[in-house]
């Protein structure tokens, strides 16, 4: 009757199970020993399976007395520190029988590791991560839970600057350090390394920042459905200022992006001075600002493949054609929509389209109003309109001046504002009324939040 229970166990948790008649296999008769087995990260632990003969494995674990399992196929991640586990491996061939459930108790994170604590908890969201990085040398970037408990974390050798996390595929990219040769206070915003990691920290790529690859990456890195990295970039070009007061042969320092394989091979560039003219557009003050012309933050594209980028300085939202690089339209105050309500002021960043032409940003705020706000801008192409769908205001202990994103929960009903200069990322509804509220020891440029 044991191995019957067991059998049913395994149904219950997924495990593969075929419509043969069941027979009394003992888990023995697959695996002599399970050991587990720390590994140089104290949130991270290999179970080693030595295995009587070739079968298919599976690793279930949980904090102890918790009723929620996780499952790997080698290596337990997202660990609580200080806490006893629960684990049982499950092996065999035409079914999966189950091993006795045994424990383990993780380690101690290092004192490094970046803080995290709950300030404000009305129980929603329960569940889920939260990833953080910080711009400290070395760097760190972290995921904690909904408890503050850091449960994963990875030391970097340079400061921490972007990243941007596909679940799915397991994967991690980030831009990291500051950019070499031009490191004054004009251009702390480029980076020096390219990387992607996986979830147990392995490098899959480090590059750093050259013309072999995307020279001077800032403010963004994403990991696209087809794997390619899509990074934003500053572009340099040379104009002849004297008409506007500037010098003759300028170095302009504007904005774009680039789609680059894991191999290397640049898929696509954009830049935006195909649609601006640093002389003949007198709104960009281009004399004073050669060195960073539009201050671009973010690039992301929709399901139909358009892109979508955020313009600090202008306050725009611009949407480019995917095919024919081509920008179908600006949002803002020197754009090409006719918009209901007031444009977007004092810093636009992350834009996040949720459906083409339906679009969140997070709006730092200025003006006679300096509260940071949520937006999702609908956008009419054919009539080139646009208005606010959602326009939340944050409490403005909570805002930020700068930097900063905001995220719609899968929901639909909450929000997660990343406040940069508070130092907290802030749930709230969709009045803006917070749920919860988690705070951080140290700067994170954005934060991003994952169900499980």
């Amino acid at each position: 009757m044991k191995n019957r229970r067991i059998l049913i166990l395994a149904i219950v948790l997924g495990a593969a199970v075929s419509c043969k008649p069941f027979t009394p296999d003992k888990f023995s008769d697959y695996v002599s020993e399970v050991t587990v087995v720390p590994t140089d990260n104290a949130l991270r632990y290999t179970v080693k399976i030595d295995k009587r003969k070739d079968c298919s494995s599976q690793v279930y674990y949980r904090p102890a007395g918790e009723t929620d399992w996780m499952l790997t196929d080698e290596t337990m991640i997202f660990l609580r520190p200080d806490t006893e586990y629960e684990y049982m491996v499950l092996a065999g061939s035409d079914y999966l029988v189950a091993s006795d459930i045994q424990t383990f108790t993780t380690g101690s994170i290092p004192p490094e590791v970046p803080v995290y604590t709950v300030d404000l908890d009305s129980g929603s969201p329960s569940k889920g991560y939260l990833m953080q990085w910080q711009a400290t040398n070395p760097g760190w970037l972290t995921f904690c839970d909904m408890k503050g408990r850091v449960v994963w974390y990875e030391k970097f050798d340079q400061a921490v600057r972007h990243v941007y996390c596909d679940r799915e595929k397991g994967k991690i990219a980030l831009l990291t350090g500051f950019r070499e040769g031009v490191n004054s206070p004009k251009f702390q915003r480029l980076c020096d390394k390219i990387i992607e990691i996986d979830m147990l920290g392995n490098r899959l790529l480090e590059w750093t920042a050259s013309e072999e690859n995307v020279p001077y990456p800032h403010h963004d890195i994403k990991i696209m459905p087809d794997g390619n990295l899509l990074i934003f970039n500053a572009v340099v070009k040379k104009f002849d200022l004297s008409p506007i007061g500037g010098e003759a042969d300028t170095d302009v320092w504007g904005d774009g992006f680039t789609i680059i394989s894991p191999k290397g091979e640049i898929k696509k560039k954009w830049d935006v001075f195909g649609a601006i003219d640093p002389v003949k557009d007198d709104y960009l003050n281009a004399v004073e600002l050669s060195y960073d012309l539009l201050h671009g933050n973010s690039v992301a594209w929709d399901s139909n493949g358009d892109f979508y980028i955020t313009l600090n300085r202008l306050n725009e939202l611009w949407k480019i054609d995917g095919k024919t690089s081509l920008v179908l339209y600006r949002l803002g105050e020197h754009g090409n929509l006719e918009f209901s309500g007031d444009y977007p002021v004092g810093g636009l960043h992350s834009a996040v389209p949720l459906e083409p032409d339906r679009v969140l940003c997070y709006n730092n705020g200025g003006g006679e109003n300096p509260r940071s706000r949520a937006q999702i801008y609908k956008i009419d192409p054919g009539a080139k309109t646009a208005l606010f769908e959602l326009d939340v205001a944050i409490d403005p202990q909570y805002s930020s001046a700068d930097r900063s994103n905001v995220e719609l929960l899968p929901d639909g009903q909450t929000l997660m504002f990343a406040s940069t200069l508070a130092r907290k990322c802030v749930f709230t509804d969709l009045s803006g009324r917070p749920l919860k509220v988690i705070s951080r020891t140290g700067i994170s440029y954005r934060s991003h939040y994952f169900e499980k």
